[in-house]
């Protein structure tokens, strides 16, 4: 029994320090918005009109009900250049601990974000530091490895090549060409 104990205390203690680092990641000011933002890509809720995940970054890009279409998407691509490093997932509903909320997306078939972030011009060619892939390299992946969803799949990796998403391996190829 106190072996068990033992072990669940362990477990315990990595939980509160992943989520520590992760609230220490986007722990002051406005960012502060985005905490959870994983939950709203997997399991958005819809209300007043919009999806929780564009309230939240909006609420942290400072966007007021004055700002013009454009203006509001230049502040959330300023809050996502900023925080894209903190902008992960660590759920059990999504494998890849600390990858990429684009990845998540793919993972929860959330059409409507990959469609609002494309909208938002945000960048689709991170190299994700947990499996040193793109969201495009991880589309590719499952492709292969999910067939009950190619479809979806297939159709996100066409739109997302047409955006200037990349693979990893020509966004390495170019950074050694410069």
């Amino acid at each position: 029994m106190k072996t068990i104990t033992t072990l669940l205390f362990i477990l315990f203690s990595l939980t509160i320090s992943r989520a520590q680092q992760q609230d220490g990641c986007l722990g002051n000011g406005k960012e502060r918005a985005l905490r959870g933002i994983c939950d709203h890509i997997i399991t958005p809720d819809f209300f007043d009109g919009e999806y929780s995940y564009v309230t939240k970054f909006k609420k942290a890009a400072g966007v007021t009900p004055e700002d013009s279409e454009e203006e509001m998407y230049r502040k959330i691509r300023k809050v996502w250049d900023e925080y894209e490093d903190c902008l992960t997932c660590d759920t059990i509903a999504f494998s890849l601990v600390d990858g990429n909320i684009l990845k998540a997306a793919t993972v929860s078939r959330n059409e409507s974000f990959y469609n609002t972030v494309i909208k938002w011009g945000v960048n689709l060619n991170r190299i994700d530091p947990v499996d040193d892939k793109t969201v495009l390299d991880f589309i590719q992946d499952k492709i292969v490895t999910n067939p009950p969803n190619i479809d979806f799949y297939e159709a996100y990796y066409k739109l997302l090549k047409y955006q200037g998403a990349k693979h990893a391996a020509d966004i390495l190829a170019e950074q050694t060409n410069n």
